[in-house]
């Protein structure tokens, strides 16, 4: 309970119900009632002076606000009630002479109340044209201007204005009838508003609804009351504040809050479509950034790609300037070596010769692959496409091959299961592809092992393999021996010798073809090199007679072979 107590916030109830507003109303009442109880005419001038202030600061809100608002028709009410205040004000500087003169006073306050009531009930009955039309706001202000001086006028300066209060009788006939035509103008204002309450807030319907009851409430009161100096009269110019009060409510709420609302809306949606484009941007600017970061990361990796190709430019560049210049030397000693080898017959210079000559084609062989390396790299290694029958091909290589394999204690066996086959094939590169094949088989022999050369004929391809019986390759070293310069593990080729590209080139030879290589090994078992070459359509077939390139074969294979030694 005591919790409860403390939650209990009896100043923010009060804000929230706006109840210190009611309590005002209800409290001034009994003050005016008061002050009417010391001077009727101080409490009757303090009860129109508000009226009057009310009046006149719905004016100056409605005009200021225009702009804000466009309403025309609660413009059509700030010229309306510029007029009313103007007459109310009147009526109360007059009204406080009726002590002086009250025949005079009490009349002529009387004529200027009945004069702006009409003008007020007539005015709003036909507001209600302006929720559909356009308000030429000039005019009405002057028109207004012109009513308000020519009433005055007649008031004032002429006898024209019938008599509204006999002091001894009371309010006249033409008075009463002019309250109840305002009774009846403001009736049927009500119902042209609720007609057209579709146009206004909820809260402006109530607080027009409560003004338009409140000023019905008044003239009737002012029917039934034929006095001026009773409570009665005081009670009902109280209800008239009031009633302006809810006047002056539903034109705050209506040329104010509501276009406020309506812009702090606007500017809320507005600053929430900014949060997210802003959310949008910074999110765009993270994925610049990154985008950015990206782009200096590739050029950054680009520039050092370019350099590296520039260095291995220059490094195939020198290679094969290098393997040129070695070449030359060594042909010179080898065609030394010939000459000597015609010239002298001794056998001690003979022995001595052969280990030269054999060294003078290891050397060649590993310029060649240089040279060819250098040249596949840098893409102007063309192939020498001849149509020619590859089976013929690879049984003339097999077959140069098979006394050099026989000497090394080994055996080669030819298979195949088509007589002819013609693709489109550089001689020169699948005899390479073979003689190293073969030279691996050899240098990797078991004892009495046995080399299988295989032709399968696929329609659409062909498969040659090369098959032997040797110490294989271990599985995790498989993926690298078609790498340059890369070699199987040393506890495996000790004694062997070899520069690590022969694989490499027989790949590159091979995909030029437009094929594919595969290997099948297993440690002790021995390895099968799978080479699958397309059958492509000639665009000339040209046969060659591949019999003529057997005068080089043998070079080759002596080239080929030059690493393996007895």
């Amino acid at each position: 309970m005591e919790e409860g107590l403390k939650n209990f916030n009896f100043k923010k109830i009060l804000n929230e119900n706006n109840i210190h507003k009611y309590i005002i109303f209800i409290l001034l009442l009994p003050f005016i009632l008061y002050i009417r109880k010391a001077n009727h005419i101080i409490a009757h001038s303090i009860i129109e002076t508000l009226n009057t202030a009310i009046c006149f600061s719905s004016v100056i809100i409605i005009i200021n606000s225009y702009r804000m608002s466009q309403n025309n028709y609660f413009l059509f009410f700030g010229a309306l009630f510029g007029f009313v205040s103007l007459f109310n004000c009147l009526h109360c500087v007059v009204y406080m002479e009726s002590s002086y003169n009250p025949k005079v006073a009490i009349n002529l306050s009387e004529q200027l109340n009945i004069t702006f009531r009409l003008v007020e009930g007539i005015s709003i009955m036909i507001s209600f044209i302006f929720l559909y039309r356009p308000l030429k706001k000039y005019i009405i202000f002057y028109f207004y201007i012109i009513i308000s001086l020519v009433l005055v006028y007649i008031i004032f300066f002429t006898n024209y204005f019938p008599t509204c209060f006999i002091v001894s009788v009371g309010k006249t006939r033409f008075a009463i009838m002019c309250d109840i035509i305002v009774i009846f103008s403001m009736l049927l204002s009500i119902i042209l508003f609720f007609k057209n309450r579709k146009y206004f807030s909820k809260k402006t319907v109530t607080y027009m609804g409560i003004y338009l009851i409140l000023s019905i409430l008044v003239r009737y009161m002012v029917i039934i009351n034929n006095s001026t100096y009773n409570d009665f009269d005081i009670c009902n110019h109280t209800l008239k504040f009031i009633s302006y009060y809810f006047l002056y409510k539903a034109l705050v709420e209506n040329v104010i809050k509501n276009p406020v609302n309506a812009i702090f809306n606007d500017l809320n949606n507005k600053n929430i479509d900014l949060q997210l484009k802003t959310i949008e941007l910074e999110k765009t600017i993270i994925k610049l950034n990154d985008e950015k970061l990206k782009t200096e990361k590739i050029n950054k990796e680009l520039k050092l790609l370019n350099e590296a190709k520039e260095n291995e430019k220059l490094k195939t560049e020198f290679f094969a300037n290098l393997s040129h210049e070695l070449k030359t030397p060594i042909n010179v000693i080898y065609s030394a070596l010939q000459l000597l080898e015609l010239n002298n017959k001794d056998e001690v210079s003979q022995k001595y010769n052969k280990i030269i000559k054999q060294n003078c084609y290891r050397l060649l062989r590993l310029i060649n692959n240089i040279i060819d390396s250098t040249k596949i790299d840098s893409g102007f290694l063309n192939l020498n496409l001849t149509y020619s029958n590859v089976v013929m091909i690879v049984e003339d290589v097999v077959l140069s091959v098979s006394n050099y394999i026989e000497a090394h204690g080994m055996n080669v066996i030819f298979d195949t299961n088509v007589e002819e086959k013609y693709l489109n094939i550089d001689l020169d590169a699948i005899e390479r592809i073979l003689l190293n094949l073969i030279s691996n088989s050899v240098k990797f022999r078991s004892n009495n092992g046995t080399i299988y050369v295989s032709i399968f004929d696929k329609q659409e391809s062909v498969i040659i393999s090369v098959k032997d019986d040797g110490i294989g390759i271990p599985t995790e070293q498989q993926k690298f021996i078609f790498d340059k310069f890369k070699q199987v593990d040393k506890s495996f080729t000790r004694n062997k010798e070899g520069s690590g590209m022969g694989l490499s080139l027989v790949k590159a030879l091979v995909e030029l073809h437009k094929g594919t290589i595969a290997v099948k090994s297993e440690v002790g078992v021995g390895s099968e090199f799978i080479i699958e070459l397309p059958v492509l359509e000639s665009v000339e077939h040209e046969l060659k007679n591949n019999r003529s390139h057997n005068s080089n074969i043998i070079k080759n294979i002596d080239i080929e072979f030059s690493d393996i030694y007895f």
